[in-house]
């Protein structure tokens, strides 16, 4: 839906049954990151969260998740109306404060990326017998 030109490729919604994703169709140009990889873009809006990929009929591309799954919506047209608001809003910034997501996605990520904490010392047996107060 409302694929447009962007940055020397093209951006759209794609919509399909199962999900709904904002698409970057990017220009031959730009140098591609590997599949899985996580870059955020900014936009009017706000920032959003995009993974990259690639397939073999299109080439490379970013998508920026939705909705999914889509049993939110009632009919394909109600999904097809909301993918046209979705491009004719994403680039007001009077929308950013309500939907910008940046620090929640740092964090999630930082969060990702962060060692597994350490668990906690077993306590001695003379502790559990003691009920700690046998230090």
């Amino acid at each position: 839906m409302g694929f447009q030109p962007w940055e020397g490729g093209f951006l759209g919604v794609l919509v399909a049954p199962w999900f709904m994703n904002l698409v970057i169709l990017p220009p031959e140009t730009r140098p591609a990151l590997k599949p899985g990889e996580k870059e955020v873009i900014g936009f009017g809006s706000g920032d959003y969260e995009f993974i990259h990929n690639s397939r073999e009929m299109c080439g490379p591309y970013l998508a920026c998740s939705l909705f999914s799954p889509m049993g939110d919506f009632s009919s394909q047209l109600q999904a097809v109306d909301v993918a046209r608001a979705v491009m004719a809003e994403l680039f007001k910034p009077d929308h950013r404060a309500e939907t910008d997501r940046a620090a929640e996605i740092r964090a999630a990520r930082q969060a990702e990326l962060a060692p597994p904490a350490e668990a906690a010392a077993e306590p001695s047996r003379r502790a559990f017998l003691s009920g700690g107060i046998a230090g």
